[in-house]
């Protein structure tokens, strides 16, 4: 109850000191490319309920026919698009998925139905959290889409590499988490995606 109040709060914090930047950056994506300025996939929600995940839009209209992105040259990804994903700004429309209650800002990040199986089956309560913004497994894969290059199956390497070992970070932090880890976790982000 107190990590949702604490979502709420700072979520619309967030929300109200970035609209002009929100602002900006929608009126970007529209003026440099075709197609609209947010896209929203459904992703698997806590107790396994799908909603739909906003972003802003980084790839060209009808590009999502594959799951995973390969590399910051993905010819699918925007000019825009690749500023956008490098500092994660892409994901800044997840405030409002924070703030209706669908994501937290602490969470494994949600992911699409088809993979549920697999985070089942390396964690049975996977789906007993909240999805989120940042977690360890986030954080560690931060530049995922580059392990994909020069992959013959991305979706392969996905599923049997990456997605356990994503897993097993999130699954070590959510079963000891605690507010104050979630602030330090919540900061070592922001840290990062500065020094980007």
């Amino acid at each position: 109850m107190i990590k949702r109040t604490n979502d709420i709060f700072f979520s619309l914090i967030a929300i109200t000191m970035l609209s002009p930047f929100l602002i900006l950056t929608a009126a970007l994506v529209k003026i440099t490319s075709d197609g609209p300025v947010f896209y929203s996939h459904r992703r698997i929600g806590r107790n396994e309920e799908c909603f739909n995940c906003h972003k802003f839009r980084t790839m060209r209209p009808k590009s999502d026919y594959v799951v995973v992105t390969v590399g910051e040259d993905d010819p699918r990804v925007t000019k825009l698009g690749r500023i956008l994903r490098k500092y994660k700004i892409d994901e800044l429309p997840q405030l409002f998925n924070i703030l209706i209650g669908e994501m937290s800002f602490v969470g494994p990040r949600p992911d699409i139905e088809e993979y549920k199986s697999h985070y089942i089956n390396h964690y049975p309560d996977f789906f007993k959290h909240r999805p989120g913004l940042t977690s360890p497994g986030t954080l560690n894969f931060i530049d995922e889409q580059d392990l994909y290059i020069g992959s013959e199956d991305p979706d392969k390497k996905y599923i049997y590499e990456i997605l356990p070992e994503k897993v097993a970070l999130d699954r070590h932090y959510f079963e000891k988490s605690s507010f104050l880890k979630d602030i330090v976790l919540i900061f070592r982000t922001i840290t990062i995606i500065i020094q980007r």
